[in-house]
């Protein structure tokens, strides 16, 4: 892959170019138990979505997300200021996803109209663009804050809300409790609401652990508002949140990586989950390789 160009490719971009289209039958809870979060942060993907073509489109747009006033040469990767008329919005995005889905003849199943498995719906377009848009901007994040001088200053995070959920919104002390008692050794604090206290060293598992994607960084839940920032380092160490955390250890997400293949599936969901990575991703020795785009 070409990433130079007369812009720099900062991380958020970089997560975004380095995905190539996955179609793939498998439903949002199969393809969070099958798939290793290395190979879905590689991935351009929308559950039980097989049309190829609808994906690229949707992967295209959220490139232009990913980064504002940056756009993307297609072909060449290279990254060069937005002209007049090119800057892209969520709200533009939207439209022409629909529009897309409109032209090739897409009709929603019966019954699902409006909801999140109708591919049109603007809960389902909002859903797929702005968690990309959130896991580019989490990656970079994450990224930045491995810098050491930082993690000396700051060495922990805390999760907090963002936004107010419009519903009752998820058990978020149950949650991260339960992923505290699942480590058994971590940093993190014992919440006592679901405000919290929701504090832990940078790098420590707990992040990874509250996450549906198995990312150390947010978003952790489909259409979820919380998000990570430093911690103030004197309620951490209030809080009994004391250490200095190393810079994780992670494959540049540009890069190949090799995961462990999945354990205790059928030979047909294995078979399936293959065929979606295409000739990109190789199987041997209980080991699955994936190249770089």
């Amino acid at each position: 892959m070409l990433f130079t160009g007369p812009v720099q490719i900062n991380d958020a971009l970089l997560f975004q170019i380095s995905k190539a289209v996955m179609p793939t039958t498998f439903d949002s809870q199969t393809i969070q138990d099958v798939y290793a979060p290395a190979i879905l942060n590689r991935s351009a993907f929308s559950a039980t979505t097989v049309r190829a073509d609808y994906l690229a489109e949707a992967h295209k747009l959220c490139v232009a997300l990913a980064t504002p006033g940056v756009v993307v040469d297609p072909v060449t990767f290279q990254a060069r200021p937005a002209g007049p008329g090119e800057q892209m919005s969520p709200a533009q995005a939207r439209a022409i996803m629909q529009a897309y889905l409109q032209r090739i003849g897409y009709q929603a199943e019966e019954g699902t109209k409006g909801g999140l498995k109708d591919l049109s719906s603007d809960r389902r377009v909002d859903l797929i663009l702005s968690t990309q848009a959130e896991m580019s901007a989490g990656y970079a994040q994450h990224q930045a804050a491995q810098d050491p001088d930082i993690l000396a200053l700051f060495p922990a995070d805390e999760l907090y809300r963002q936004q107010q959920p419009k519903g009752k919104g998820r058990p978020w002390m149950r949650i991260w409790n339960d992923a505290r008692d699942s480590l058994g050794e971590t940093s993190a604090t014992k919440a006592t609401s679901d405000n919290g206290p929701f504090i832990a060293l940078k790098n420590d598992g707990i992040w990874a652990a509250i996450s549906d994607f198995g990312n150390p960084f947010p978003p952790f839940k489909w259409g979820s508002h919380m998000w990570v920032r430093d911690a103030d380092p004197d309620e951490a160490e209030r809080l009994g949140v004391t250490g200095e955390p190393s810079p994780s250890d992670v494959t540049p997400i540009d890069q190949g990586v090799t995961v462990t293949a999945p354990q205790g599936y059928p030979q047909s969901i294995i078979d399936a989950m293959m065929q979606s990575l295409g000739d990109r991703a190789t199987l041997a020795d209980g080991k699955i390789t994936l190249k770089p785009v």
